[in-house]
């Protein structure tokens, strides 16, 4: 272990997730408890791309609040707003499963319906929280700022927004 820099009893994620850290040390207590909350944190990447295949990894763990991120890969401005997203989603990390859904790709549209985005919209984010039913959330903002994404999820966590049908969105 010592060879890797770390010491007896350590927990390790080891991951290979393009531009994020191979390599994240929980720093917490190490309870049953902590130790499942840190798997969960790290076992996806910081940001997930959505489609079929990701959705079970997405959509099958404990943790069952999603920050959504909507914005066509194409698009200008796409890929400010997905580095922005990816800085925000290490605020999150164990309580919201930051998911990217690419507005651009036709197999998406079944997702786009469901949350009721359209391509035309643009850059767009929703929280979700699934239990029996779904619960969603729209920002009263349309500029998906660092600040404005952060106090979106804080506000959420904190049980701060509204819920939101798709007829309000």
């Amino acid at each position: 272990m010592a060879e890797y820099g770390l010491v007896d009893g350590a927990v390790v994620a080891v991951r290979d997730f393009a531009d994020e850290e191979a390599r994240v040390v929980m720093d917490a207590e190490k309870s049953s408890e902590a130790i499942a909350t840190f798997i969960a944190a790290n076992r996806l990447p910081s940001v997930v791309e959505f489609s079929d295949e990701t959705a079970p990894m997405i959509f099958g763990g404990d943790i069952k609040n999603y920050f959504l991120i909507f914005s066509d890969s194409s698009a200008e401005g796409h890929a400010v707003v997905l580095a922005t997203f990816r800085k925000v989603s290490g605020n999150f990390a164990g309580k919201l499963i930051c998911v990217f859904v690419d507005t651009g790709k036709s197999d998406n549209s079944r997702i786009l319906d469901f949350f009721g985005v359209k391509k035309e919209d643009g850059h767009v984010t929703r929280i979700i929280h699934l239990t029996e039913g779904v619960d969603k959330f729209a920002p009263d903002f349309t500029e998906l700022s660092e600040e404005n994404l952060v106090k979106f999820g804080q506000d959420y966590l904190a049980g701060n927004l509204k819920k939101h049908l798709n007829s309000e969105l």
